[in-house]
């Protein structure tokens, strides 16, 4: 599988990959796209500001682009 973050490509053999987020606002949620497709949601956002978002997978090899959105706690 290979990731893009920020423009860099990177190759990895993780079929499941977990993504820190941070500076999400306190109770909010993230939603992890693969390829513009909802994959996963975290739990809430504690004080600390960061969450962490699986993609359950298995992914398979490829390319693919993820993306996180923050999803507001009031909906």
């Amino acid at each position: 599988m290979q990731l893009e973050l920020l423009g860099i490509h990177h190759l990895t053999a993780v079929t499941a990959p977990t993504f820190t987020v941070a500076g999400v606002e306190q109770g909010a949620r993230v939603r992890l796209l693969r390829n513009g497709a909802v994959v996963s949601e975290s739990a809430p956002a504690g004080a600390g500001g960061a969450v962490t978002v699986t993609d359950p997978g298995p992914v398979p090899d490829g390319r693919y682009v993820y993306t996180a959105i923050q999803i507001d706690p009031a909906g």
